[in-house]
């Protein structure tokens, strides 16, 4: 209530495998895990009723949504969750983001650690991710602030990702909450500048106005 977000994206949602949790005034879009003993994992994107948006089918193992909404510019939302027990297949990874249309962003727990987003190391998933942003020319958002407290360590590391295809990566601000408000994962905010995002208005035609002659 306090930022009335116009998407919310959740991963880990630990949905049982034909729920669907609700919230008032969006429309849902998740994929539950249907695979474990009892409710885990998972990931749900909530858009606001008011905004045009379409869901994008994709043919894929991974827990991941897809849908394309129109804001100030027509872009796509990939929610994913990359659980720490499975391994990372690059092939796997390459099949999703090319059924996602550009532009877009992907948001979401890739339980990977490297420096280049903020982490005190690189680990072997943390290289087969960054190898994934090099191949396909892909902006990470983060601002190298930690999204993640381990409990049982008592350290911050950052393993939330959020990435967007190069043409609208300046369009977004990236922040991160300074409280984990109840969860082990902080909050992200993002934000479209809106003084950038007016150069991205949809266009209107004045049809009656046009001189057909000179056009023809």
């Amino acid at each position: 209530s306090r930022h009335n977000p116009i998407i919310v994206c959740l991963q880990e949602t630990n949905f049982p495998s034909n729920h669907v949790g609700k919230l008032r005034q969006y429309i849902a879009y998740n994929k539950n895990r249907t695979t474990a003993v009892h409710a885990s994992g998972g990931v749900a994107t909530y858009i606001k009723e008011n905004i045009p948006q379409m869901e994008i089918t994709l043919n894929t193992p991974l827990e991941a949504t897809a849908v394309s909404v129109l804001l100030s510019v027509k872009l796509c939302i990939c929610n994913i969750y990359l659980p720490n027990k499975n391994e990372l297949d690059l092939t796997t990874h390459q099949e999703l983001i090319q059924q996602l249309p550009h532009p877009f962003i992907i948001m979401g727990d890739f339980n990977s650690h490297n420096t280049i987003w903020g982490c005190k190391d690189t680990n072997t998933r943390g290289k087969t991710i960054e190898k994934f942003l090099l191949n396909n020319d892909l902006i990470i958002l983060n601002t190298h602030s930690p999204t993640h407290y381990n409990i049982a360590t008592g350290t911050f590391s950052s393993i939330d990702l959020h990435l967007s295809t190069p043409e609208i990566a300046h369009m977004f601000n990236w922040s991160a909450y300074s409280t984990l408000q109840g969860s082990d994962h902080l909050p992200i905010i993002i934000s479209i500048d809106k003084a950038i995002s007016n150069y991205y208005t949809i266009p209107k035609w004045k049809f009656k106005k046009a001189d057909w002659l000179l056009y023809r």
